[in-house]
């Protein structure tokens, strides 16, 4: 075998009519490029900042659940102040005062 590659023929011209829509095909694809890459990098970042948002979001308040002797569910963090609860300052008193009354009557009965 003979240890030198075999050469195609390969007939090079130059042709002008060629050069200009060569070059304006490159230009596009650079273009193109550089769309391509600056999209992947915006990409990116919005992941990159939503993800911070939501751990930055979620470590705003250790929450914990806790149900009451009136069976509401209130949102608690980690200091013990009500976040969210299910009722209205007048209906806290209103269920209190019924409590009390119930306390009163079960008093009442026993004696």
């Amino acid at each position: 075998m003979d240890k030198q590659k075999e050469k195609l023929p390969v007939k090079m011209e130059y042709n002008e009519m060629q050069t200009i829509p060569l070059a304006l095909h490159e230009m596009h694809m650079a273009r193109h490029n550089r769309l391509l890459r600056w999209l992947c990098i915006a990409w990116a970042a919005s992941v990159v900042i939503v993800t911070l948002a939501f751990v930055w979001l979620w470590n705003q308040y250790d929450y914990e659940s806790s149900t009451e002797l009136s069976g509401v569910y209130n949102l608690v963090d980690s200091e013990g102040n009500v976040v969210s609860s299910d009722l209205d300052p007048e209906d806290v008193i209103r269920i209190m005062q019924e409590l009390e009354r119930g306390k009163n009557q079960k008093d009442q009965n026993q004696n």
